[in-house]
C-alpha cells in the first residue's frame, strides 16, 4: 500500500531509535515497548488477538485488518466460472462494487484469466470520477445492497449504477439478469448481460443523478 511506503521511514526511525540507544532506557522500559508493540500487532491482525484483548480494544486499531475471508467461496467460484464460460475473446466485464465482499480487483485476484477482460470501474468519486467505458461492457456484476469500502456518498460512481441496474431504472433497460449468487455477509450478487447499447437519454439520466452531488461532472459524448 502506498500509505505504508510513506509511513515506513517514520516506523523505521522509531525502531532504530529504540534499539540503538539502550543507555537512555532501562531494560524494563525497552521490554515494555516491545510487549506493547507485539500486542498491538497481535490485536490488529489476528481474530484471536482481538478477542483476547477486547477489554482494552480502545488501545489498538479501531478497524480490524484481518485476512480476507469469504463465507460463500463456492458462490464466488461459480460466478467466475460463469464469466469465463460465457465471455468471448472481445467481451468485457464491469463490476459495480468496491469492498472486500465484491470488486473487480477481488475477482481478478481469484482468477488472473479475468485480467484482460475487466473494464476497471471507478472506485473513489473524487479521484477517479465515473468511467463511461464500464457501461459498454457486455457483462456486469452488481450487488444488493450496494457494497462500498468508504464512507457513504464517497463512491456514488459505484453505488448509483449498481442501484439503477438492480432496481430496473434508467440504464437497467439495456441489461437482463442471467444469474444470482449468495455472497458473504448476506449480500446478493447478480450477473447481467447487456442486450443492447445504452441510449443517450439513459446516460443523460445517469449523469443528472451524479450532478446532484458533483455539478462539474459533464455528460460524455455518447
Amino acid at each position: 500500500m502506498p500509505v505504508f511506503l510513506w509511513l515506513f521511514p517514520a516506523y523505521a526511525q522509531a525502531i532504530v531509535a529504540i534499539v540503538s540507544m539502550p543507555a537512555l532506557r532501562s531494560l524494563w522500559s525497552n521490554a515494555a515497548i516491545a510487549v506493547a508493540a507485539g500486542l498491538a500487532f497481535f490485536g490488529t491482525f489476528f481474530p484471536t488477538g482481538r478477542q483476547v484483548l477486547s477489554p482494552i480494544s480502545y488501545v489498538f486499531a479501531s478497524e480490524a485488518t484481518l485476512p480476507l475471508h469469504l463465507d460463500t467461496l463456492p458462490e464466488y467460484r461459480r460466478l467466475i466460472d460463469d464469466l469465463l464460460g460465457k465471455m468471448g475473446p472481445e467481451d468485457r466485464l464491469s463490476v459495480f462494487a468496491s469492498s472486500g465482499m465484491m470488486s473487480d480487483s477481488l475477482l481478478y485476484e481469484m482468477d488472473k484469466d479475468l485480467y484482460p477482460r475487466i473494464e476497471w470501474a471507478c472506485q473513489v468519486d473524487s479521484r477517479d470520477r465515473f468511467r463511461p467505458a464500464t457501461l459498454k461492457s457486455k457483462y456486469v456484476v452488481v450487488t444488493d445492497p450496494p457494497v462500498i469500502h468508504l464512507q457513504p456518498g464517497a463512491q456514488l460512481c459505484v453505488s448509483i449504477p449498481d442501484q439503477y441496474i438492480v432496481e430496473g431504472k434508467g440504464i437497467a433497460a439495456a441489461y437482463r439478469r442471467i444469474a444470482a449468487y449468495q455472497l458473504s455477509g448476506d449480500v446478493k450478487g447478480y450477473l447481467y448481460e447487456q442486450v443492447r447499447p445504452i441510449g443517450k437519454a439513459e446516460i443523460d439520466d445517469l449523469y443528472n443523478e451524479f450532478r446532484k452531488k458533483y455539478p462539474r461532472w459533464a455528460t460524455p459524448e455518447w
